[in-house]
Protein backbone atom coordinates (compact mmCIF):
# COMPACT_ATOMS: atom_id res chain seq x y z
CA UNK A 1 0.00 0.00 0.00
CA UNK A 2 1.54 3.74 -0.98
CA UNK A 3 0.26 5.05 2.38
CA UNK A 4 1.22 8.71 0.72
CA UNK A 5 -1.69 8.45 -1.03
CA UNK A 6 -4.22 6.07 -0.15
CA UNK A 7 -7.02 7.99 -0.42
CA UNK A 8 -6.88 8.11 -4.24
CA UNK A 9 -9.48 5.14 -4.85
CA UNK A 10 -11.63 6.39 -2.44
CA UNK A 11 -15.03 7.63 -4.67
CA UNK A 12 -15.53 11.67 -4.59
CA UNK A 13 -18.99 11.74 -3.56
CA UNK A 14 -17.90 9.46 -0.17
CA UNK A 15 -18.74 11.83 2.68
CA UNK A 16 -15.48 12.56 4.83
CA UNK A 17 -17.58 10.81 7.58
CA UNK A 18 -17.55 7.76 6.19
CA UNK A 19 -13.77 7.14 5.95
CA UNK A 20 -11.81 5.38 8.59
CA UNK A 21 -8.95 7.85 8.90
CA UNK A 22 -5.75 7.34 10.98
CA UNK A 23 -4.66 10.62 13.18
CA UNK A 24 -2.66 11.76 16.00
CA UNK A 25 -2.96 13.42 18.86
CA UNK A 26 -1.08 16.21 19.79
CA UNK A 27 0.77 15.93 16.72
CA UNK A 28 3.34 18.50 17.07
CA UNK A 29 4.69 16.93 20.08
CA UNK A 30 7.87 15.50 19.03
CA UNK A 31 10.28 17.68 20.77
CA UNK A 32 9.62 19.53 23.79
CA UNK A 33 11.48 22.08 26.26
CA UNK A 34 9.94 20.14 29.02
CA UNK A 35 12.79 19.16 31.44
CA UNK A 36 11.09 15.72 31.82
CA UNK A 37 10.00 15.23 28.02
CA UNK A 38 8.61 11.75 28.65
CA UNK A 39 5.26 13.29 29.78
CA UNK A 40 4.85 15.56 26.72
CA UNK A 41 6.11 13.73 23.90
CA UNK A 42 3.86 11.78 22.83
CA UNK A 43 5.03 11.35 18.41
CA UNK A 44 7.62 9.80 16.99
CA UNK A 45 7.49 11.41 13.65
CA UNK A 46 7.50 14.93 12.43
CA UNK A 47 3.99 16.41 10.66
CA UNK A 48 5.34 15.36 7.33
CA UNK A 49 6.60 11.89 8.16
CA UNK A 50 3.06 11.35 9.73
CA UNK A 51 0.87 12.24 6.83
CA UNK A 52 3.26 9.88 4.07
CA UNK A 53 2.54 7.37 7.04
CA UNK A 54 -1.11 7.73 6.63
CA UNK A 55 -2.87 10.24 8.56
CA UNK A 56 -5.16 12.13 7.72
CA UNK A 57 -6.04 13.94 10.92
CA UNK A 58 -3.54 16.25 12.73
CA UNK A 59 -4.41 17.71 16.31
CA UNK A 60 -2.25 20.73 16.40
CA UNK A 61 -2.29 23.04 19.90
CA UNK A 62 -1.46 26.08 19.72
CA UNK A 63 -0.43 29.42 21.29
CA UNK A 64 0.03 33.04 20.38
CA UNK A 65 2.76 34.69 21.96
CA UNK A 66 4.83 37.97 20.60
CA UNK A 67 2.99 37.65 17.57
CA UNK A 68 3.96 33.81 16.68
CA UNK A 69 1.73 31.15 16.27
CA UNK A 70 3.97 28.13 18.52
CA UNK A 71 3.33 24.51 18.58
CA UNK A 72 2.77 23.59 22.47
CA UNK A 73 1.35 20.71 24.50
CA UNK A 74 -0.58 22.53 27.12
CA UNK A 75 1.93 25.63 28.13
CA UNK A 76 5.22 23.29 26.89
CA UNK A 77 6.71 24.71 23.69
CA UNK A 78 7.17 22.09 20.60
CA UNK A 79 11.19 22.05 18.91
CA UNK A 80 11.76 21.88 15.61
CA UNK A 81 14.58 19.32 16.33
CA UNK A 82 15.93 17.12 19.49
CA UNK A 83 18.96 19.88 19.91
CA UNK A 84 18.14 22.68 22.17
CA UNK A 85 19.36 25.10 19.55
CA UNK A 86 16.66 23.94 16.87
CA UNK A 87 14.41 26.59 18.19
CA UNK A 88 10.46 26.53 18.44
CA UNK A 89 8.14 24.84 15.82
CA UNK A 90 5.87 27.77 14.37
CA UNK A 91 2.69 27.06 13.16
CA UNK A 92 3.83 28.59 9.96
CA UNK A 93 6.13 25.19 9.86
CA UNK A 94 3.25 22.76 10.01
CA UNK A 95 1.43 24.64 7.45
CA UNK A 96 4.31 24.25 4.92
CA UNK A 97 5.16 20.73 5.55
CA UNK A 98 0.98 20.29 4.94
CA UNK A 99 0.58 22.14 1.70
CA UNK A 100 3.79 20.96 0.67
CA UNK A 101 2.43 17.10 1.35
CA UNK A 102 -0.92 18.24 -0.39
CA UNK A 103 0.85 19.42 -3.43
CA UNK A 104 2.50 16.58 -3.72
CA UNK A 105 -0.69 14.35 -3.53
CA UNK A 106 -3.13 16.04 -4.87
CA UNK A 107 -6.15 13.04 -4.26
CA UNK A 108 -5.69 13.36 -0.11
CA UNK A 109 -7.45 15.63 2.46
CA UNK A 110 -5.87 16.53 5.93
CA UNK A 111 -8.32 17.32 8.65
CA UNK A 112 -6.60 20.12 11.11
CA UNK A 113 -8.04 20.34 14.41
CA UNK A 114 -6.71 23.87 15.83
CA UNK A 115 -6.85 24.51 19.23
CA UNK A 116 -5.52 27.21 21.09
CA UNK A 117 -4.10 25.30 24.01
CA UNK A 118 -2.62 27.98 26.54
CA UNK A 119 -2.46 31.85 26.92
CA UNK A 120 -5.03 34.35 27.57
CA UNK A 121 -5.55 36.14 24.42
CA UNK A 122 -8.75 34.53 23.42
CA UNK A 123 -10.35 37.02 21.88
CA UNK A 124 -7.54 38.05 19.24
CA UNK A 125 -6.30 34.31 18.99
CA UNK A 126 -8.58 33.21 16.19
CA UNK A 127 -8.67 36.32 14.34
CA UNK A 128 -5.47 36.78 14.27
CA UNK A 129 -5.13 33.06 12.79
CA UNK A 130 -7.10 34.22 10.15
CA UNK A 131 -5.43 36.76 8.93
CA UNK A 132 -2.13 35.40 8.52
CA UNK A 133 -3.07 31.77 7.61
CA UNK A 134 -6.14 31.48 5.96
CA UNK A 135 -7.27 35.06 3.91
CA UNK A 136 -3.63 35.15 2.31
CA UNK A 137 -4.16 31.43 1.15
CA UNK A 138 -7.66 30.60 0.77
CA UNK A 139 -6.88 27.67 -1.73
CA UNK A 140 -5.11 25.67 1.19
CA UNK A 141 -8.18 25.94 3.24
CA UNK A 142 -12.37 24.40 3.44
CA UNK A 143 -13.59 26.41 5.91
CA UNK A 144 -17.25 25.65 6.05
CA UNK A 145 -19.03 24.61 8.76
CA UNK A 146 -20.59 20.90 7.41
CA UNK A 147 -19.13 18.10 6.66
CA UNK A 148 -17.82 17.54 3.20
CA UNK A 149 -17.61 14.75 0.14
CA UNK A 150 -13.75 13.66 -0.24
CA UNK A 151 -13.80 15.29 -3.50
CA UNK A 152 -14.59 18.50 -2.59
CA UNK A 153 -11.21 18.93 -0.23
CA UNK A 154 -8.85 16.63 -1.99
CA UNK A 155 -5.43 18.47 -2.16
CA UNK A 156 -7.23 20.65 0.63
CA UNK A 157 -7.13 21.30 4.43
CA UNK A 158 -10.29 20.81 6.58
CA UNK A 159 -10.16 23.44 9.25
CA UNK A 160 -11.68 21.86 12.31
CA UNK A 161 -11.60 24.60 14.43
CA UNK A 162 -11.36 24.35 18.33
CA UNK A 163 -11.45 27.86 20.21
CA UNK A 164 -13.96 30.72 19.51
CA UNK A 165 -13.94 33.26 17.03
CA UNK A 166 -13.33 35.88 19.33
CA UNK A 167 -15.83 38.49 17.65
CA UNK A 168 -19.20 38.71 16.40
CA UNK A 169 -17.77 39.61 12.72
CA UNK A 170 -16.86 36.55 12.17
CA UNK A 171 -19.57 33.39 11.29
CA UNK A 172 -19.20 30.20 12.26
CA UNK A 173 -20.62 29.58 9.04
CA UNK A 174 -17.57 29.54 7.13
CA UNK A 175 -14.93 29.19 9.57
CA UNK A 176 -14.27 25.38 9.74
CA UNK A 177 -16.24 22.76 11.66
CA UNK A 178 -17.04 24.63 14.57
CA UNK A 179 -15.83 22.19 17.47
CA UNK A 180 -15.65 25.02 19.61
CA UNK A 181 -18.25 23.67 22.08
CA UNK A 182 -16.46 20.25 22.86
CA UNK A 183 -16.47 19.05 26.39
CA UNK A 184 -14.39 18.42 28.53
CA UNK A 185 -14.30 14.80 28.95
CA UNK A 186 -11.37 14.54 31.81
CA UNK A 187 -13.61 12.79 34.58
CA UNK A 188 -13.44 9.01 35.38
CA UNK A 189 -17.09 8.13 36.08
CA UNK A 190 -17.85 7.64 32.56
CA UNK A 191 -16.19 6.05 30.21
CA UNK A 192 -18.64 6.43 27.21
CA UNK A 193 -17.87 9.55 24.38
CA UNK A 194 -19.64 12.73 24.07
CA UNK A 195 -22.08 14.41 21.47
CA UNK A 196 -20.93 17.94 19.97
CA UNK A 197 -23.44 19.55 17.72
CA UNK A 198 -21.38 21.72 15.30
CA UNK A 199 -22.93 21.62 11.60
CA UNK A 200 -24.69 24.37 9.74
CA UNK A 201 -27.60 21.65 9.40
CA UNK A 202 -29.45 20.73 12.85
CA UNK A 203 -28.35 16.85 12.08
CA UNK A 204 -25.14 17.34 12.00
CA UNK A 205 -22.36 16.24 14.78
CA UNK A 206 -19.75 15.06 15.90
CA UNK A 207 -19.29 11.59 18.39
CA UNK A 208 -15.94 12.33 20.42
CA UNK A 209 -14.34 9.87 22.67
CA UNK A 210 -11.77 11.40 24.31
CA UNK A 211 -11.55 10.08 28.02
CA UNK A 212 -8.06 11.19 28.57
CA UNK A 213 -8.17 10.72 32.92
CA UNK A 214 -8.78 6.97 32.18
CA UNK A 215 -5.72 4.59 33.07
CA UNK A 216 -4.20 2.95 29.83
CA UNK A 217 -6.66 -0.52 31.20
CA UNK A 218 -9.54 1.12 31.74
CA UNK A 219 -9.27 3.66 28.37
CA UNK A 220 -8.98 0.52 26.23
CA UNK A 221 -11.12 -1.64 28.01
CA UNK A 222 -14.48 0.59 28.48
CA UNK A 223 -13.63 3.62 26.17
CA UNK A 224 -11.78 2.85 23.14
CA UNK A 225 -13.12 -0.77 22.60
CA UNK A 226 -17.34 0.85 23.17
CA UNK A 227 -16.90 3.58 20.71
CA UNK A 228 -15.68 0.69 18.10
CA UNK A 229 -18.16 -1.70 19.00
CA UNK A 230 -21.21 0.52 19.77
CA UNK A 231 -20.99 3.96 17.90
CA UNK A 232 -20.14 4.28 14.35
CA UNK A 233 -20.38 7.21 11.71
CA UNK A 234 -23.01 8.49 9.42
CA UNK A 235 -22.81 11.15 6.43
CA UNK A 236 -24.20 13.50 8.97
CA UNK A 237 -21.94 12.41 11.85
CA UNK A 238 -18.03 12.54 12.66
CA UNK A 239 -16.60 9.86 14.95
CA UNK A 240 -13.49 10.61 16.68
CA UNK A 241 -12.25 7.96 19.00
CA UNK A 242 -8.68 9.00 21.16
CA UNK A 243 -6.29 5.97 21.68
CA UNK A 244 -4.23 8.68 24.04
CA UNK A 245 -4.48 8.97 27.57
CA UNK A 246 -2.93 10.60 30.62
CA UNK A 247 0.38 9.86 32.03
CA UNK A 248 3.04 8.36 30.52
CA UNK A 249 2.54 8.79 26.64
CA UNK A 250 5.05 6.31 25.82
CA UNK A 251 3.79 3.68 28.26
CA UNK A 252 0.06 4.21 28.00
CA UNK A 253 1.25 4.05 23.68
CA UNK A 254 2.74 0.57 24.42
CA UNK A 255 -0.14 -0.63 25.82
CA UNK A 256 -3.13 0.81 23.96
CA UNK A 257 -1.50 0.63 20.56
CA UNK A 258 -0.33 -3.35 21.21
CA UNK A 259 -4.20 -3.68 21.89
CA UNK A 260 -5.11 -2.07 18.71
CA UNK A 261 -2.92 -3.72 15.82
CA UNK A 262 -4.18 -7.35 17.99
CA UNK A 263 -7.97 -6.27 17.49
CA UNK A 264 -10.19 -7.43 14.57
CA UNK A 265 -11.22 -4.40 13.32
CA UNK A 266 -14.88 -4.69 11.18
CA UNK A 267 -15.07 -3.88 6.97
CA UNK A 268 -17.41 -0.32 7.97
CA UNK A 269 -16.60 2.84 8.60
CA UNK A 270 -15.09 4.10 12.26
CA UNK A 271 -14.57 7.66 11.21
CA UNK A 272 -11.14 9.14 12.78
CA UNK A 273 -9.17 7.06 15.34
CA UNK A 274 -6.21 9.40 16.53
CA UNK A 275 -2.80 7.65 18.63
CA UNK A 276 -0.20 8.62 20.74
CA UNK A 277 3.29 7.31 18.36
CA UNK A 278 1.74 6.54 14.98
CA UNK A 279 3.41 3.79 13.25
CA UNK A 280 2.58 2.87 9.64
CA UNK A 281 1.87 -0.20 10.45
CA UNK A 282 -1.13 1.09 12.66
CA UNK A 283 -1.90 3.37 10.22
CA UNK A 284 -2.46 0.98 7.35
CA UNK A 285 -4.56 -0.84 10.00
CA UNK A 286 -7.17 1.66 10.26
CA UNK A 287 -7.07 2.79 6.30
CA UNK A 288 -7.65 -1.35 5.35
CA UNK A 289 -11.12 -1.04 6.55
CA UNK A 290 -12.00 1.70 3.64
CA UNK A 291 -12.36 -1.74 0.99
CA UNK A 292 -11.74 1.20 -1.47
CA UNK A 293 -8.67 1.96 -0.07
CA UNK A 294 -7.44 -1.78 -0.58
CA UNK A 295 -7.20 -1.61 -3.82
Amino acid sequence: MHTENWMKNIPDETPLSMISIPGTHDSAARFTTAPTPRIFCCQDMSVKNQLLSGARFLDIRLILSHNKFKAVHFFIRCRKEKELSSGTLLFDDILCDTAEFLKENPTETVIMSVKMDFGINVREFYQSFVRRYIEPQKEYWYTENKIPNLGAVRGKIVLMRRCMLGTNELSSVDNGLDFSYWEDQKGTDNPLPLPCWFGNEENEKAIIQDRYALTKEEKWRSAVTTMLCDYRPHKNVMALNFLSTRGNPRENADYINKKFSEYSLPDKPLGIIIFDFLTEALAEKVINTNTEAKK
